[in-house]
């Protein structure tokens, strides 16, 4: 715990030490020097200065020589055990030590300020001082940022629950206009400052971004794969065959498209309705934020709202879906396009006698020579044919003697029995079909990308938006209905009642601070510049400076009657730095006297310190 307050910049730290003990082994040192290396709000304190051995003193700690400190040692006795049985008050006791202190042969040979519990005191006075000095323009802003944020806060909770039933009847409508007003800007994705406003630091709510990454990702994978790429043609030629019946073969039917198609046509159906059921869900998780910002301060009433939002988006959910189901069905019950590209393209058989286009360098002669034209091409043409290659001679007389065998084993004038050849489409026809089974799925797919996100856009997402809000006006009206809703719920009311307190410290404690503008508007400085090695109790201030103010009187007044006195065993604590002005301000040093914000000579920290 002592840590947490040390830590703070803004805390004085006075590390009490005893001063019979090796004070390199100071466990007080020791913090202090982890919260403030540079020593620049540090003060330390010797104890028990009275019950040292003989022979043995605390000179050169005093001193500040055997381990620096940049704002030294100051030593002090307190009462004793038996000082504090015999109810001896602190003003004899205070009185006791600076007799003490005055009559040893050592210590009254010191500096002023180096022992004593009132030069302690006036040491933090004057470091307390030059402390709320530099940190008195911090401690204004943070006192106008702290209470911004509480007026925010206010303003969001309310001003409690109205009695009359016109205001109760009006802060229902204004919640209500609230929330739908906010489901619609979400859903367009309008910007609206009121989701700042309840939502405070969440993550901003992207509803109708979600929304059209939902139609997006729709079918995308069907759409880059072919329906039949893993269809071999032998399999489409057998489907072919297979619903021709007993008719002519040659002529396929239309049986076999659907056959074919159907499988894949039914792909669509599965996710066309997924995506109805995330949108719907993405629409919920919509209402549920929202209405949990906007009607935080009453749970019965926000449970209304969203009661009735799902029975909006049910309804609203079931009907899409009877008509996302219409689409499928029709998809898949019913062949027909009039897509322009794809009646040109598989309308007629003209594509399936087309011939590919030569590749490039095929068009000229084998021998590097241009095509001829004209009268050199033909006659080209007309002239005899080259003669026949050895290889082809061969070829020619190995066939012929084929022929005489099978003529001698057979017999002369009885032909060899011919071989049953099974009949193939040829590839060029089942290329056409594979290509028309393609676009036509492709077509369909696009159909479906473009009609489900549409029906669920306006049949599910804008229709939603449209009844929200006349049916939770219609539904809320009641007045025993809204006095049961409007049931505010203790916590709300507990931390209304804490903020409104805090507003009211903090607006005090902002006047206060502007009582003295020259103080205020004071620049703030670097606190490690000090150097209170030898440092001066500071006079009063002169006659002949300008009066000073009534507040400022009254708060040098109490100031200097409410000094701090001495504990009976001081322990390591901390002064934490009072945004209050109460301190006087510092004369100018003397002439030959080192001054509070001088910049030379500053002891180094040394030993466990340095």
């Amino acid at each position: 715990m002592t840590n947490r307050y040390i830590e703070d910049p803004r805390t004085i730290i006075l590390a009490v030490m005893a001063a019979n003990q090796d004070l390199s082994t100071s466990d007080a040192l020791q913090m202090a020097r982890k919260a403030d290396p540079k020593g620049t709000r540090t003060i330390g304190v010797l104890t028990k200065i009275d019950i040292m051995d003989r022979g043995v003193d605390a000179m050169r700690s005093l001193r500040n020589e055997e381990i620096p400190l940049r704002l030294g040692y100051v030593g002090i006795k307190n009462r004793s055990q038996e000082d504090i049985q015999s109810k001896m008050k602190v003003q004899d006791a205070l009185k006791a030590e600076e007799k003490w202190f005055s009559e040893h042969p050592k210590y009254s040979k010191l500096p002023p300020g180096h022992a004593g519990t009132r030069s302690l005191v006036d040491k933090l006075t004057v470091v307390l001082y030059a402390h709320i000095k530099a940190f008195l323009p911090q401690i204004c802003t943070e006192i106008q940022d702290k209470r911004s944020k509480v007026e925010q806060r206010l303003r969001e909770l309310g001003d409690g629950v109205p009695v009359d039933p016109r205001e109760r009847t009006q802060l229902m409508w204004t919640l209500i206009n609230d929330y739908c007003e906010m489901f619609r800007n979400t859903i367009r994705g309008k910007h609206d400052r009121r989701l700042q406003m309840y939502m405070h630091n969440e993550d901003v709510i992207a509803g109708g971004c979600m929304i059209r990454n939902i139609f997006v990702d729709f079918l995308w994978e069907l759409d880059q794969t072919d329906a039949l790429e893993g269809l071999s043609d032998e399999e489409m030629s057998n489907a072919i065959r297979l619903h021709e019946g007993d008719s002519l073969p040659g002529f396929p039917s239309m049986d076999t498209f659907e056959f074919l198609m159907l499988p894949h046509l039914r792909k669509i159906q599965v996710p066309s309705l997924e995506c109805l059921d995330r949108a719907t869900q993405t629409i919920e998780q919509l209402t549920q934020r929202i209405a949990a910002a906007v009607f935080r301060r009453f749970p019965k009433l926000a449970d209304q709202v969203l009661n009735l939002s799902k029975r909006i988006l049910s309804e609203q959910q079931e009907k899409t879906r009877s008509i996302i189901q219409n689409i499928v069905d029709m998809e898949m019950g019913y062949l027909f396009t009039n897509d322009e590209g794809f009646l040109v393209k598989h309308g007629g058989m003209e594509s399936m006698f087309e011939k590919p286009p030569p590749p490039p360098g095929k068009a000229a002669r084998r021998d590097g020579a241009p095509p001829k034209s004209g009268a050199a091409a033909f006659e080209e043409a007309e002239a005899p044919p080259p003669e026949k290659s050895a290889f082809q001679k061969a070829s020619e007389a190995t066939s012929n003697a084929w022929d005489k065998t099978k003529t001698a084993l057979v017999g002369p004038g009885q032909p060899a029995k011919p071989s049953r050849k099974k009949p193939q489409y040829a590839k060029q026809f089942i290329d056409e079909i594979r290509s028309r089974l393609n676009s036509y799925f492709k077509l369909v797919v696009r159909n479906v990308r473009d009609a489900v996100p549409k029906n669920i856009g306006w049949f599910l997402v804008r229709a939603t938006m449209e009844k929200l809000q006349f049916e939770l006006y219609t539904a809320l009206q009641d007045p025993e209905q809204m006095a049961k809703n409007f049931g505010e719920p203790p916590h709300i009311m507990e931390e209304r009642k804490q903020l409104m307190l805090q507003k009211s410290t903090l607006s005090r404690s902002y006047t206060v601070l502007q009582k003295d503008p020259v103080m205020v508007n004071q620049l703030s400085f670097s606190f490690g510049d000090l150097d209170l090695d030898d440092i001066q109790v500071p006079p009063p201030p002169p006659t002949s400076q300008p009066a000073q103010s009534a507040p400022a009187q009254a708060v040098a007044a109490r100031t200097s009657a409410r000094m701090p006195q001495p504990a009976a065993r001081p322990s390591p604590t901390a002064a934490t730095a009072a945004p209050t002005p109460m301190m006087p301000r510092p004369a100018a040093p003397k002439a030959g006297a080192r001054s509070l914000f001088d910049d030379e000579d500053k002891p180094a920290l040394q030993g466990p310190l340095g």
